[in-house]
């Protein structure tokens, strides 16, 4: 991936590349951040412009940027129906059931470093107790975490439902920007975020811990 004139402006400035330096020389397995774009979709842009300020970070982290339905079968692993999306794939070419829909930048950018970060390892480590009650939902459970960019209490939202859909493969968890997907949250009438949307019939707002998602996950 080269640097491409038409994106002078970096979303990574110095100070956060030297960051994100020491938090990716800890990552131990390779992962794969695959975006699915539109040609010339604006959130599309700013995506490409993201990758290109990542690439180079790490050589743990390989980054592929795809026009939709350039690779069908990869789009139909991650279940990708709505443009753009960034999907996350482990070391073993798995999808990891972790989306974004959209530009997960402001509070969000975050989520997606602390999702790169759980699936190459070392990863936040969790409680035992919790962490077997995470692999006991019997699923499937499609969770979708409706988030703006400029709240600060979605991120810890998203990255508890990603860390859980990391270790359980029968649940997937997709940041969902409503600013950018409308439809979204006309459909389920999202009034506020966070908003957690379970199999595209529960809706419940709110900020909640892990444990608390856990248990409504054991619920479902």
């Amino acid at each position: 991936m080269k640097k491409n004139s038409n994106y002078p402006e970096g979303f990574v400035d110095e100070e956060m590349r030297r960051s994100l330096l020491g938090i990716f020389a800890k990552l131990r397995r390779p992962v794969t951040l695959a975006a699915f774009l539109e040609e010339n979709g604006p959130l599309s842009k700013e995506i490409r412009q993201l990758f290109f300020d990542l690439e180079g970070l790490s050589g743990k982290i390989s980054l592929r940027l795809l026009n939709k339905d350039e690779e069908p079968a990869l789009e139909k692993q991650a279940f990708v129906s709505y443009y753009p999306c960034i999907a996350l794939f482990n070391h073993t070419g798995e999808f990891t059931g972790i989306k974004f829909r959209g530009m997960p930048g402001g509070h969000q950018f975050n989520s997606l470093i602390i999702a790169l970060y759980n699936t190459a390892g070392p990863g936040q480590p969790l409680d035992e107790p919790l962490l077997h009650r995470i692999r006991k939902i019997a699923g499937p459970v499609n969770i979708e975490i409706a988030v703006t960019l400029s709240c600060a209490f979605c991120p810890d939202v998203v990255m508890a439902c990603q860390r859980i859909a990391l270790e359980n493969p029968s649940i997937t968890a997709e940041m969902i920007d409503i600013h950018h997907f409308p439809d979204i949250k006309n459909k389920y009438r999202v009034m506020s975020v966070p908003c957690l949307i379970l199999n595209g019939s529960r809706t419940l707002f709110g900020s909640r811990s892990m444990e608390e998602i856990v248990e409504l996950l054991e619920q479902v």
